[in-house]
């Protein structure tokens, strides 16, 4: 059945996401027609200890993401999907990448 299934994949993503976290390699796949493609291995995970922000945006930001990791039960309770969005503009190298990937 299609429930089966989906328990199924979902306990495949699960024990891979558990592979990877012990391994700390962090890649990067694609969507080509019916299967993923690797594209690239991604750099080493650093804290947002690593990007430079002023004191007042890096506590504003670090309030904002403990606020969304410690609210998954809001966004159950009324029905919003657990996500955040986060917009970043600005030129070419000023932190941008950088930031996300310490986020993440």
């Amino acid at each position: 059945s299609v429930d089966v299934m989906s328990e199924f994949l979902n306990e495949i993503v699960r024990s891979y996401l558990e592979i990877q976290k012990k391994s700390k390699v962090r890649s990067r796949y694609e969507r080509c027609e019916d299967y993923w493609n690797f594209v690239q291995t991604l750099s080493s995970s650093r804290g947002l200890e690593s990007v430079a922000l002023d004191e007042s945006h890096e506590k504003l930001l670090k309030k904002e993401l403990e606020t969304f990791v410690n609210d998954k039960s809001f966004y159950e309770r009324i029905g919003m999907p657990y996500r955040r969005g986060i917009l970043l503009y600005g030129k070419p190298g000023t932190g941008k990448t950088s930031l996300i990937n310490a986020i993440s």
